[in-house]
């Protein structure tokens, strides 16, 4: 008796009832049934697309799985594009069947491969015209997608965003505050780890349940979605119809900040962290305790692979007072006050911050000019890119800067309540206005701290 494996699949776009699962098998089953087949099998895969390459099938697997074994005699399905939709996969196959002698029909198409030439023929010409189809469907999703982007509407599926809920169309107030209130902390200085750490101690979760870490934290504060943007493609197209956590103006201050910092996350133990350079080579000094007297050492550490010199180490606790007392005169100067006038940049904010979402989209359409659409040579693309590249860093180099300025600000009588201060708050007020601290050779036979080989290197 001849052995029929049937097959159903449910694509991502439901047109109706005809198409549902359940139905394609009850009619390849009568199909098999009234031909006296023995149906030995049957498979489906829900909503999953036929056309894309890799797509997980699983129900199509199993059943070739049973085909390859010599098990099935003749494949039923309700219309080839329910089988398939590339011609590749029919050539696949039609391979697979004509090793072991089995046949493929459909209930609604009239096509059987046991014929001749005829059913074969139909079968390629429909293949091919269900790929067409199937290339046309795709080409009309981008364009839905492209649109709705357009109107500022939201993409579709996954998890609720924190802050707002789950239909996007009202903030969580207690959400949408603290969202406001680590925008307004990380612009003053503070450490996303110290934020995600806090928010952990009080219970506060992620949409999905579960600590909040810093890469979720970076992830959601980089999302222009809390500004109220709509992005598509990497390009910010419109302003989104749902209400904004924090102004479009904070967030180009934050991403500028963000992108400015080498390390987003976890800060570092130590006061000076990430701003100590070896004067000999210009690396990162770490903190480090030597063997000999266990005190705690800034030191460049000799790596593998890096530049670096492993020769130059200072005493960290006498480093560390000496570059909180520069700090502290400084920001206790008048010198640092007509500065920080002069730098301002507050004026022309929306400007710059205009100007830097321009170069941003430029850049998105640039690469698919040049990549995707290949509108532009190579050596036309390279010189836009660089042009619009180095606008972009030095807008985010001057937001970031704003931002600075704002920490220096707020310091002001920072001397008298600078030992209740914690590391994270020290330090954003130190990085705010040192670039960093380099430090120089120490003299032969020299034991002591000697406060000549600090160099700082101001920011104002």
């Amino acid at each position: 008796m001849t052995r029929a494996a049937l097959y159903a699949r449910l694509s991502r776009d439901r047109t109706g009832e005809e198409t549902a699962t359940a139905r394609q098998l009850d009619d390849c089953r009568a199909f098999a049934t009234s031909r006296g087949w023995d149906i030995v099998g049957e498979y489906s895969d829900a909503d999953v697309s036929a056309f894309r390459r890799n797509a997980d099938r699983p129900g199509y697997k199993s059943m070739l799985g049973e085909l390859d074994a010599g098990r099935v005699d003749i494949i039923v399905s309700w219309r080839l594009d329910r089988l398939l939709r590339r011609f590749t996969d029919l050539s696949d196959l039609w391979k697979r069947c004509e090793r072991v002698g089995a046949h493929l029909v459909t209930v609604r198409d009239g096509i059987d491969t046991s014929t001749p030439i005829a059913g074969k023929l139909v079968a390629v010409i429909m293949s091919a015209v269900a790929e067409v189809e199937a290339e046309s469907l795709s080409v009309r999703e981008m364009r839905k997608h492209e649109e709705t982007a357009k109107r500022g509407g939201r993409s579709g599926g996954g998890h609720r965003p924190f802050g707002l809920t789950r239909d996007w169309s009202t903030l969580v107030d207690d959400e949408a505050a603290l969202v406001r209130d680590a925008v307004e902390r990380i612009l003053k200085g503070e450490s996303m780890y110290s934020i995600a750490r806090e928010w952990n101690a009080a219970g506060v979760r992620t949409p999905t349940g579960k600590h909040w870490t810093v890469q979720h934290l970076v992830k959601m504060l980089r999302s222009p979605r809390i500004a109220g943007l709509r992005v598509h493609r990497g390009a910010i197209v419109a302003q989104g119809q749902w209400p904004a956590i924090i102004s479009p103006e904070d967030h180009a201050k934050l991403l500028a900040l963000i992108e400015g910092r080498r390390r987003p996350g976890a800060p570092g133990r130590f006061l000076l962290s990430g701003l100590v350079r070896c004067g000999r080579c210009g690396s990162t000094m770490v903190i480090r305790r030597r063997h000999a007297d266990k005190a705690r050492h800034y030191g460049c550490e000799k790596v593998n692979g890096r530049a670096s010199c492993g020769g130059t180490h200072i005493m960290a606790e006498p480093l560390e007072d000496l570059v909180s007392e520069m700090v502290l005169t400084a920001i206790d100067s008048p010198a640092l006050a007509e500065a920080l006038s002069a730098s301002g940049v507050a004026p022309e904010e929306k400007d710059l911050i205009a100007q830097l979402r321009a170069d941003e989209a430029a850049l998105e359409q640039l690469a698919r000019d040049h990549y995707v659409d290949r509108l532009i040579d190579r050596p036309e693309f390279l010189t836009a890119r660089d042009a619009l590249e180095a606008r972009v860093t030095d807008a985010r180099r001057r937001l970031a800067s704003s931002s600075s300025r704002s920490v220096l600000i707020e310091a002001g009588g920072a001397r008298s309540r600078w030992g209740r201060l914690d590391v994270d708050k020290r330090r954003a007020i130190i990085a705010a206005i040192l670039d960093g601290v380099v430090i120089g050779p120490a003299r032969r036979g020299a034991t002591r701290f000697d406060p000549e080989r600090v160099q700082p290197s101001w920011r104002y």
